[in-house]
């Protein structure tokens, strides 16, 4: 048994949430058995480290953490000649029946922003600009 073995056997009866990482220096594309046989999962399925003639997974991070909801992957920058990878981590504790909000732009006809210009396009202008009353020339053109 290698030392990565025994430190995974060793994690795995604690019955706790790890995540191990780093530069494995072994390409893990094909060569993921130790850390299945001890219940670790990879996080990253794309190569890491990209040259002219080669691309292999030398980084990974892996979780036995079967419930991880977060999103995991590379960033493309020149820092290195390894992509670096990454996984925000969630808080475990966390409520996650909690009510959550999408926003997106309303690009129909429907649109807020197109109603106020067709009635901005439908006022005229030519009544009102005799008007030195400020709320009753709101109330004439939003009413």
């Amino acid at each position: 048994m290698n030392s990565l073995d025994s430190l995974l056997a060793s994690i795995s009866k604690e019955n706790k949430i790890y995540y191990v990482l780093g530069d494995w220096n072994l390409d893990l594309i094909n060569r993921h058995q130790t850390m299945y046989s001890r219940m670790f999962f990879p996080l990253i399925t794309r190569p890491t480290r990209i040259t002219s003639n080669t691309a292999t997974l030398i980084d990974n991070i892996f979780t036995n953490n079967l419930n991880n909801l977060s999103v995991s992957g590379l960033m493309f920058c020149d820092i290195s000649d390894h992509l670096p990878i990454f996984t925000p981590l969630l808080d475990q504790n966390k409520n996650l029946n909690t009510t959550s909000w999408l926003s997106f732009r309303d690009k129909s006809r429907n649109n807020v922003v197109a109603k106020f210009k067709d009635r901005l396009a439908n006022v005229h202008w030519d009544e009102l600009s005799e008007c030195k009353d400020t709320d009753r020339l709101c109330l004439s053109v939003f009413s």
